[in-house]
């Protein structure tokens, strides 16, 4: 498990590597993987100790259901465990939140990867950590 004396230098803050039509409002499968891979690959090897991906500076809200799953998959199968990645899954809503949580949780066992799951409700409630120390989402409560 990571604790904060694994993190340290530079954390680079990783675009979605969309695809040439991604600003298409009918558009979909958006993220270029081959630009995702040759990104991520060029930021481990250029020195980056941590890599956050997927959070509130657009790909959080912008990218569809499967083009997270695309991303998040992706973007472990390339850092194979060289550098800490953080995975963001916030969301407007915490069915899709849990969702995403999903996905990461699945991408767990071949990476290190951790989530944070923002929910807002009357008051916001922040919650890090790694999937092993979360309960399941059937015993996680959403209210």
């Amino acid at each position: 498990m990571l604790t904060a004396r694994d993190l340290g230098g530079m954390m680079a803050m990783m675009p979605a590597f969309a695809t040439d039509g991604a600003a298409d409002l009918c558009a979909t499968n958006t993220v270029s993987v081959e630009r995702l891979r040759a990104g991520v690959d060029h930021m481990v090897r250029d020195g980056a100790n941590v890599i956050a991906t997927t959070g509130s500076f657009g790909e959080c809200h912008a990218l569809l259901a499967d083009e997270f799953e695309t991303l998040a998959r992706e973007t472990v199968d390339v850092v194979r465990k060289r550098i800490p990645l953080f995975v963001g899954v916030t969301s407007v809503n915490a069915r899709e939140t849990v969702a995403k949580m999903r996905v990461v949780a699945d991408t767990l066992p071949t990476a290190c990867c951790w989530a944070c799951l923002i929910t807002f409700r009357r008051r916001s409630t922040t919650r890090c950590g790694s999937f092993a120390n979360w309960p399941s989402c059937s015993q996680s409560s959403t209210s």
